[in-house]
């Protein structure tokens, strides 16, 4: 028997669909970001999948797996990308902030009063301590 308690409903409920991201990259001179994310359950409603297509500006792909909600708030995610990659980091929702905290990235955005959009930015840092 599971103890865990189901993600939905959850804050990150708010996730749920696809979203289309368009931006620019902060080099000189700016690069394009174009992407597709998709949230859905996973069977059990106890993770979160988030599966990404971006071309940012290269083609990337990658999955995340998140939840369950941690002691602290926030959400754990366990991600595999197209480059061989595989990494950890969290997520937090407050209200309408979104945050996404790993040892090198982060983001920071908020939603509109009606959930359909999420503005926000990424920083990186090469020593994870200088944004």
């Amino acid at each position: 028997m599971n103890a865990q308690q189901p993600l939905k409903p959850s804050a990150l409920s708010l996730l749920i669909g696809t979203w289309n991201t368009r931006g620019t990259t902060a080099n000189s001179p700016s690069e394009p970001i174009i992407a597709t994310d998709r949230y859905e359950w996973m069977s059990g409603e106890f993770f979160l999948l988030h599966r990404v297509d971006s071309q940012r500006p290269q083609a990337f792909t990658a999955l995340e797996i998140i939840g369950p909600k941690a002691a602290d708030d926030s959400y754990p995610i366990a991600g595999f990308d197209s480059n061989g990659g595989a990494y950890r980091s969290i997520c937090e929702l407050d209200d309408r902030v979104f945050r996404i905290v790993a040892l090198h990235e982060r983001f920071s955005g908020e939603f509109s009063n009606d959930g359909q959009m999420l503005i926000g930015h990424w920083e990186r840092s090469a020593d994870g301590q200088a944004w």
